[in-house]
């Protein structure tokens, strides 16, 4: 169904060929590692992508020797970061999640991508963190 827009006026972007977005990594089991960029994606030529919404949960699998400071973040092409953790538990199934909503929109050629961090010696972390919303043509 199309919603006609006014004389002069351009389409919603809900009626310029709509595609949904997301990026998600979803894993168990992860040893400490540095800065690692988990997945990207980036506005292709000619479009535009409004990125709605963020979801993060971080769980302590297992215990770490000596526990640090583990991130997870999301990161908009501009380098703002719109949604971050930074958690320092040791506590087996210790649990922080944060969802949000984003409304930044996005021109071609820039990009939202999630990472994760984690400095402790030892232990294992699970890790969700994901990113979502609509392409469409610019």
């Amino acid at each position: 169904m199309r919603i006609a827009a006014g004389s002069g006026q351009r389409a919603n972007l809900f009626d310029r060929n709509p595609l949904t977005i997301q990026g998600t990594y979803d894993t168990t089991g992860i040893a400490p590692h540095t800065v690692t960029t988990r997945w990207t994606y980036t506005v292709p030529s000619n479009r535009k992508a409004l990125i709605a919404w963020t979801d993060m949960v971080w769980t302590r699998l297992t215990a770490a020797g000596a526990a640090a400071r583990v991130t997870i973040r999301i990161v908009l092409g501009s380098g703002a970061v719109p949604s971050m953790r930074t958690i320092n538990s040791n506590a087996v199934d210790a649990t922080n999640t944060a969802t949000g909503q984003v409304g930044q929109t996005l021109l071609a050629g820039e990009s939202v991508s999630g990472t994760t961090q984690d400095n402790s010696t030892g232990g294992t972390c699970d890790y969700t963190i994901s990113a979502g919303g609509t392409e469409f043509d610019a």
